[in-house]
Order: C-alpha cells, then structure tokens, then sequence
C-alpha cells in the first residue's frame, strides 16, 4: 500500500506538471490582455474580489481575439485554461500532497505533534484540490454571462480564492511544488498536447 500511495503521488505529480505547462502561455497571454494594472481573480489573494472587478476582467477579454484561434480569450481563459488546465493542475497536485504525506505518516508512524502536523498538511492538501476546483468551477459560472454576474456569486468565488491559498500553504508540499513550477517553467512554455 505505501508504495502504491508514492506511485499515485509521482504519477499525480507529473499530471499536474503538464497542466501547469500547458496552462503556463495562456496565462500569460492572458494576463498581458489585462495589463499591468490587473490580476486574474486567481491572484487577487489578499484584496480579492467582487462583481465589478470580474465583469470588468471579463470585458477586457471578451474584446480581445487569440492569435490564430477561433473566440475571444474569455472563451480560451473558460476553457481550457480554467476548467481543464487549472481543474486538472488543482486535482493533480491535491493528490500528490495527499499521497506524499500518507505515505510519510505509514512510513515512519510518527507519534505526538509531529503526527498531528502530518494529519494537518494531508488535510489540507485535500481541501487544497476541492477549493481549487470549486474556485475554477466558479469563475467559468460566472463568466458564462458577465453581465449577470452576482455579487453573492463573486463574493463565493473570492472566498474560494483564499481558501485555496490558505489550503495550498497547510498543505506544504503543494505550496513548494507550485512555486517550484513557477520558476523552472519558462513564461513562453509552449503546451506538451493541444487538442
């Protein structure tokens, strides 16, 4: 059992390594669409968001046409980039955290805090890929019809941002993998599959 749980967790690791790269220049396009004065809502942590500020996000793409592609890039930041990239990367990771850190805790059967503190970051690691993908599930909701956005369902998604955030950080090994990808990852990483 523990090593099939290491197994799941590399093979989740390198799923989730894919997503983020295929994910990595359409983000970027994305965000230079926006201009240096806006983040995508997945990166307003501390300040958030609410209804205005994504129907002003998803104007500024709703006008703006992908190189080469058919729709506008609101339709490339729904799908793939949130519901397949973002939900794959989010499930992804949240498996690899869960499993690295079970497989920890049968390893070596840790006694007392330490114990605890496993039980924590395998919990939050869950809760890392079930906030992730109910923020991502969210946002595509909300941009289907921008101009109906409501305020209770930008106020969820938000909430659901810094849950995700608080969840990635509990969860450790999530946190290190990310930051890992944002640095070796180069910004004009071309996706490894296109449909």
């Amino acid at each position: 059992m523990r090593h099939l749980l290491l197994a799941i967790g590399f093979i989740s690791l390198a799923v989730a390594t894919i997503a983020f790269i295929n994910n990595r220049s359409l983000r970027n396009e994305i965000r230079a669409a926006l201009g240096p004065e806006f983040n995508t809502p997945e990166e307003r942590i501390i300040r958030g968001y609410d209804r205005p500020y994504l129907q002003l996000i998803a104007d500024r793409l709703l006008h703006t046409k992908p190189a080469g592609l058919d729709g506008t890039l609101l339709d490339r930041y729904s799908r793939p980039g949130l519901l397949w990239n973002d939900v794959t990367f989010a499930i992804s990771l949240g498996i690899f955290s869960t499993s690295l850190w079970m497989w920890v805790l049968m390893q070596f059967g840790p006694s007392g805090a330490l114990r605890y503190l496993l039980v924590v970051m395998t919990i939050s690691s869950l809760l890392y890929a079930i906030f992730d993908t109910a923020e991502d599930l969210a946002l595509v909701h909300a941009f289907r019809t921008p101009a109906a956005i409501s305020d209770g369902e930008a106020q969820i998604a938000s909430i659901l941002t810094r849950l995700k955030f608080v969840s990635i950080v509990g969860s450790v090994a999530g946190a290190v993998v990310f930051q890992t990808l944002q640095v070796i990852v180069p910004d004009d990483a071309k996706p490894l599959f296109r449909k």
